[in-house]
């Protein structure tokens, strides 16, 4: 009988550390282009814990949505959105001078979701991760 015990209490064990090895934690910051390519951004880590987000669009295309978009290269599209849950912020974003609240997902190591919203009006944006 105490085979058997130990035998499961290995296996729950087992089964909890491949759970926490799968759970892989990943950083925003880096260089990060929408999935559209016609705009750039940079986001660090900052505040005081060092897990607020902050970014900044550093590029914008020849395209007419990139005219419209390079009034905001070199200002804050970010600015200490603080972390709420794992891969997780929520806070206030600069969506083309449009102050609004949204979330940002990072959904895994190379692609991160955003969805603004002001009001009912809703956006969304996706951005890949420029090299490593």
């Amino acid at each position: 009988m105490n085979l058997v015990r130990i035998a499961l209490a290995t296996a729950a064990l087992s089964i909890g550390v491949g759970a926490a090895q799968a759970e892989r934690i990943y950083s925003p910051a880096g260089k990060w282009v929408t999935n559209g390519g016609e705009s750039k951004y940079e986001i660090s880590l900052c505040g005081k814990k060092g897990d607020a987000i902050c970014a900044r669009m550093f590029w914008a295309d020849d395209s007419s949505l990139g005219q419209k978009l390079k009034t905001y290269v070199g200002k804050d599209a970010m600015f200490e959105v603080p972390r709420t849950g794992n891969q997780r912020w929520y806070g206030k974003l600069d969506f083309q001078g449009n102050v609004v609240r949204g979330t940002l997902d990072l959904t895994d190591e190379n692609n991160i979701h955003i969805k603004g919203c002001n009001g009912a009006v809703c956006q969304t944006v996706e951005l890949i991760r420029i090299g490593k």
